[in-house]
């Protein structure tokens, strides 16, 4: 079954945290941040025909301002809203957006690319097509969130404070993100890669389950196994 609207999940970012005495990996050390590498989240995403709020998807965040979301923006059509795509250290953010329809899954692929050393941009695909790259490759230091759990499903205000001058580099004016409801759709597949993912390998593998990949695969959630 799909993770759908109303449930929430927390994953603390601890290889070994909750089972530590059965764990092969009970170093407690953070998994899922990237460090200075590219980190790419993909997920399979079925959002129904009614209206919505801003609603956050996947979330890990230290404070405000310090992580990424990948969040709705409020929509009153039934048809179609835009998913936004944020990434911050302190006073520094990349956003990028693209819009996604309502009334059947489609696949997500959201890219936070480094670069070379601290530059990044985003990319944002959606079934299987680059739909939008934020405008900006910006000097994106070290996002310290280590220590912070990967919300899906819920999450709370992502902001970097006043917009002036060249303290922060964004396509948009709508920082902070603040939601205002719990995600209401459904997710499949949700998959969390360090290393950049390009088309080929996108649309290569967007409906093909997957084999452990300690080197590159981080995170994997199937939701739709059955129990026992």
């Amino acid at each position: 079954r799909s993770a759908e609207g109303g449930s929430r999940i927390v994953v603390q970012d601890r290889a070994g945290s909750l089972f530590p005495s059965i764990s092969r990996d009970n170093s407690a050390n953070a998994i899922l941040d990237p460090g200075l590498k590219t980190i790419s989240f993909e997920f399979f995403l079925h959002l129904p025909k009614q209206a919505n709020e801003n609603e956050v998807i996947l979330q890990k965040l230290s404070g405000s301002a310090m992580g990424m979301t990948i969040a709705l923006s409020q929509s009153d059509s039934v048809t179609a809203c835009d998913l936004i795509f944020l990434a911050s250290s302190g006073s520094s953010a990349l956003i990028t957006t693209a819009s996604v329809t309502k009334g059947g899954f489609q696949h997500v692929a959201a890219v936070f690319d480094r670069k070379a050393s601290i530059l990044a941009d985003l990319k944002l695909y959606v079934s299987g097509e680059l739909k939008d790259q934020s405008t900006t490759t910006f000097d994106m230091n070290y996002i310290d969130f280590s220590g912070s759990p990967l919300r899906i499903g819920s999450g709370s205000t992502h902001s970097v404070g006043a917009i002036s001058g060249s303290t922060v580099i964004t396509d948009s004016l709508w920082l902070p993100f603040v939601p205002s409801a719990s995600f209401s759709g459904a997710l499949d597949e949700l998959r969390i890669f360090h290393g950049p993912r390009g088309l080929e390998r996108i649309n290569l593998e967007m409906y093909k389950p997957l084999f452990a990949d300690p080197s590159t695969l981080k995170l994997y959630y199937r939701f739709n196994e059955p129990t026992g």
